[in-house]
């Protein structure tokens, strides 16, 4: 017999059914060969703060790892894949169901404001050096740019991702009304998986899972987590 799903349950499991509530899959990131392999990191890391639950990685060095210190174990959380070939990763976001966004400052891109968002959206980011492979622009449904009003006439890769996704995530939850769109099919795979990942200790790992079935309410708590609240307080007493 299953728990009961009240203030009694794990508070680690609650604050994930908060997670769940609040992720997205109608928008997902596409990452091509950045220069830095820890821009990719930080793009990832971007992503999951953000609510996003699909990234796709393209690398041309198949000998590239995720750098944890970077990610901050965002990578865990993620519907995380990796290709090491353009055109099989378009493959399967389309199959997937999303239109291509491409990232890119060559004639024709439109101001992002000036986009009307399809149903579901992968945004695809590239070099810093290059921008994206011919092959994944010319492939893209629509291509984008952030305007620049400074004398600066670009960001990091990681900046811009951050600063358009953060726009495209406002967007797509005040055009749902809803914070989240996950299906309950969806929810319940990363359930079963999020859960055993939050078992830190033996006993843990045998209740944990015993709540998947019949998970407890949700726990919003919007306030900045514990460690950074003890930094502030640091911080006022200097």
């Amino acid at each position: 017999m299953a728990p009961d799903p009240d203030d009694d349950a794990p508070r680690r499991l609650r604050r994930a059914e908060a997670v769940l509530a609040r992720r997205l899959d109608s928008l997902a990131v596409v990452v091509e060969d950045l220069h830095d392999a820890h821009n990719i990191d930080a793009v990832v890391r971007t992503s999951e703060a953000l609510g996003i639950q699909r990234v796709y990685r393209i690398e041309s060095d198949p000998g590239e790892v995720v750098h944890p210190k970077v990610t901050q174990g965002a990578h865990r959380w993620l519907t995380l894949t990796r290709y090491h070939d353009p055109e099989a990763c378009l493959a399967q976001v389309r199959a997937d169901g999303y239109q291509v966004w491409a990232a890119d400052v060559a004639p024709g891109a439109r101001p992002l404001q000036q986009m009307e968002l399809p149903d579901k959206l992968a945004v695809c980011v590239g070099s810093e050096l290059e921008g994206l492979t011919p092959a994944l622009r010319e492939a893209a449904d629509a291509r984008f740019y952030l305007p620049m009003v400074g004398f600066t006439g670009s960001l990091n890769v990681s900046v811009t991702a951050a600063i358009v996704l953060w726009e495209l995530t406002r967007r797509l939850r005040e055009r749902l009304g809803a914070a989240g769109d996950l299906s309950e099919e969806h929810k319940a795979a990363l359930r079963d998986d999020w859960y055993r990942r939050l078992a830190r200790t033996r006993a843990q790992q045998v209740s944990f899972p015993a709540f998947v079935d019949d998970p407890p309410e949700p726990l919003f708590d919007d306030e900045p987590p514990p460690e950074r609240r003890s930094l502030e307080a640091s911080r006022g007493k200097a």
